[in-house]
């Protein structure tokens, strides 16, 4: 697996796009295609990319491509779906996303894939298991980003409250993406400490910011100088592709929070 490191996106809106400007930074593949059903929107994103690329330290092709790429992809990248407007949730999207799967695994049921597939659209985790169901893939082949950014936030949240930077924090969230996620508060290390020593955190306050994120207080102000109905994120979400990306080619060590279906129970945390 992964021995010519050529990545397919799927999907060359925001998130895929900056899921490609996220890999290409750190020179994950020798090859990275972007697919979308407006050929037009990929093709202009994939050169949006690789101009970024014209002194590169090493040789990486950009391009748009088809769901042909997909046949010998070391790793697919399923970035399709529609925004969030305002007031829904992402369980509410869940019905244009499985007809948007739907289309995406008749696109793709002619082409073998030998390769690791990642669902990023949302209701990712949902979304995930609908993939691996509809493709016929093994479990160890279909991931979903999990929560991953709820991660990523709750670590900021944490940093920002206690004032420790965020190298010296250990946490995670766990559950589906957003708005069903939990904290296991009693795993969180800030500083070798756990958070009880910490009691200005505001326990309430940091679930609310992790499962929220841009959506919550800067929700209206983004809205408002940008000029879209809702905001997007992708800037927030797309460097967690890199670290899910080195771990798949390292045999996934170290361990980092993901979604696959999983036969039996799970730890309980408090």
């Amino acid at each position: 697996m992964l021995n010519k490191h050529k990545i397919v996106i799927l999907g060359a809106g925001h998130v895929g796009s900056h899921c490609a400007h996220a890999l290409c930074r750190r020179w994950c593949a020798e090859e990275i295609v972007l697919v979308d059903i407006d050929r037009e929107k990929a093709a202009a994103q994939a050169m949006d990319v690789a101009d970024s690329l014209s002194f590169p330290p090493a040789d990486l092709v950009v391009r748009s491509g088809d769901y042909s790429d997909c046949a010998d992809a070391d790793l697919i990248f399923v970035a399709i779906g529609k925004a969030r407007s305002p007031g829904q949730t992402r369980l509410d999207l869940l019905g244009d996303s499985v007809k948007m799967a739907r289309t995406l695994v008749s696109q793709l049921s002619p082409y073998p894939l030998p390769g690791i597939v990642v669902s990023i659209t949302n209701p990712a985790d949902i979304v995930a298991d609908y993939l691996r169901k509809a493709l016929h893939l093994p479990r160890s082949r279909v991931f979903s980003t999990g929560t991953l950014l709820d991660t990523a936030r709750l670590i900021r949240t944490l940093s920002e409250e206690t004032g420790v930077s965020r190298r010296s924090i250990t946490a995670f969230s766990l559950g589906e993406h957003g708005d069903s996620s939990m904290i296991p508060f009693s795993a969180i290390r800030v500083g070798g400490l756990p958070l009880d020593a910490y009691p200005q955190v505001d326990r309430a306050r940091v679930l609310e910011r992790t499962r929220q994120g841009v959506y919550g207080i800067r929700n209206r102000r983004i809205c408002r100088l940008s000029g879209r109905s809702y905001p997007a994120r992708p800037q927030g979400c797309s460097p967690r592709f890199r670290p899910s990306l080195r771990r798949i080619r390292a045999g996934g060590r170290p361990l980092r929070r993901s979604l696959c279906d999983r036969p039996g129970g799970h730890r309980k945390y408090r």
